[in-house]
């Protein structure tokens, strides 16, 4: 039976995660540098693999950074914000929704991730946002592929079947609901009478991680209707402890949901080469009857919401295709205390990068560490840099105090 699954190691500088390869018949599908040990300089990572899958393949990251970048007249922006950290800005339940608005004002184009604009129920993302999922937004920022936005996509819904039956006709209604409000084109809505299992779990510092068991039926549903949509869109049981999830509501901290989440959309991402995203489903009716009063509003929109799906198939409806090429990113906007593959091969491929000091209730590694960044103190600052390099103005000229010129008489 397949998996996916999270394992922990250790380099010894920030350049070996390129070459972090998978083990057996395991797959890689994401990898997050933690934190350096500060009596090493040792960095300890976390990869998550799909294991005895048939589908995918496997590619050796030390050759996804060698691409020249291709540009345009069209100036484009990555907003990263990655999921399972507790960012304080995008890090919950669509609250990164304004300042993904934000900065598609001062671009052409926005590549951002859906954990960045999902907020349940709502989905503002502007018509010149772009919704890659994130091993898809990976591979891009590598130059290993391009993206095209098509007019519309055919959604395949994919319903887990174990839910609740009041659950899964809600879902069924929200698919039927976005046919006649924005014309939304679903194929087929599958509900798996036995389908996979998700659970939310933490990684030793405190990233909302889990493991998926059984994801090999899913990937059989996806494999036999191959050519007939364009996207995918999964709702499904995530188990997570009481709790846990009453902790959350109440005082916050990292989302519990994102972690695995990802580790699903990665997986799919990553077998099938389809725009893909995760709605969880709800639990019981005893948990969506719970009164958790007003709570924080960056996850408001989770207290309001029944099936969590709306902001998915908005995503979908016009997500980007993966094509053979097309032109790079201008600029990556990202929080300074986090690092992965796409900072680094933003770095290796002379894309800037603007890190802003965002808090993280997880985050054990500063990226100006390791790489050149423009820094900036929130995101605010950081969209005023992205319309002065869109304009062409040097930083430099607008910070102060501002130095001289370096002269040098030969």
């Amino acid at each position: 039976m397949s998996k996916v699954i999270e394992r922990s190691g250790i380099i010894y500088s920030m350049s070996d995660l390129m070459h972090v390869d998978s083990r057996g018949s395991e797959k890689s599908i994401r990898i997050v540098a933690e934190k350096t040990d500060p009596d090493t300089n040792h960095i300890h990572y976390s990869i998550n693999c799909l294991s005895k899958s048939d589908f995918g393949s496997y590619t050796d990251l030390s050759d996804m950074f060698n691409s020249k970048r291709k540009l345009d007249d069209k100036f484009r922006v990555a907003l990263l914000i990655p999921t399972g950290l507790g960012a304080s800005v995008g890090g919950h339940a669509g609250d990164g929704g304004s300042t993904a608005r934000l900065f598609a004002s001062v671009c052409d184009e926005l590549v951002t991730h859906p954990n960045v604009v999902n907020g349940c129920d709502f989905n503002e993302m502007t018509d010149n946002t772009m919704y890659v999922e994130g091993y898809t937004l990976s591979r891009y920022i590598m130059g290993q592929i391009g993206l095209q936005k098509p007019s519309q996509n055919r959604v395949l819904v994919v319903v887990d079947g174990s839910a609740d039956p009041v659950y899964v006709t809600a879902a069924i209604n929200v698919v039927n609901a976005a046919r006649v409000s924005y014309g939304l084109n679903c194929p087929e809505i599958v509900v798996m009478k036995e389908p996979f299992t998700m659970t939310s779990t933490w990684s030793e510092e405190g990233r909302a991680v889990g493991e998926i068991d059984g994801i090999d039926r899913l990937l059989t549903i996806l494999d036999r209707r191959h050519g007939s949509y364009d996207a995918v869109a999964i709702t499904s049981l995530t188990h997570i402890p009481e709790e846990v999830r009453n902790h959350y509501y109440a005082k916050g901290g990292v989302n519990p949901w994102g972690g695995v989440e990802s580790m699903l959309t990665h997986a799919v991402s990553h077998c099938f080469s389809v725009p893909c995203a995760h709605a969880p489903m709800m639990e019981s009716q005893e948990v969506e009857n719970l009164d958790f009063g007003v709570v924080d509003p960056r996850w408001a929109s989770e207290t309001v919401s029944l099936t969590y799906l709306p902001c998915v198939l908005k995503g979908l409806n016009k997500a980007p295709r993966i094509i053979e090429s097309s032109s790079d990113v201008d600029c990556m906007v990202m929080p300074r205390r986090c690092f992965g593959i796409p900072t680094l091969a933003a770095h290796k491929r002379g894309i800037p990068i603007i890190a802003v000091e965002d808090k993280l209730e997880v985050g054990g590694i500063d990226c100006c560490d390791y790489v050149d960044a423009i820094r900036a103190k929130n995101y605010l600052e950081a969209a005023g840099i992205v319309s002065a390099l869109r304009s062409g103005i040097s930083i430099e000229s607008l910070r102060r105090p501002i130095k001289s010129v370096k002269v040098e008489r030969c």
